[in-house]
């Protein structure tokens, strides 16, 4: 797999959302949406895109 598909890409910052069950690490799905959330109050966004194969994070600070 390379990333976060496309149509997961804006909720995967949605509260309690993990995309993958099978993981072996137990979580809740609070992480990106507090990095989104503490990222709005800075003024800051966040973009994912594919990396071929992973996941890039763009933080842009206004």
């Amino acid at each position: 797999m390379t990333g976060i598909i496309d149509e997961d890409k804006e909720r995967v910052f949605d509260r309690l959302v993990r995309l993958d069950p099978s993981r072996h690490y137990k979580g809740t799905g609070l992480g990106l949406s507090m990095v989104k959330a503490i990222l709005s109050r800075h003024k800051a966004t966040i973009s994912l895109h594919d990396n071929n194969p992973g996941l890039l994070v763009n933080i842009h600070f206004k």
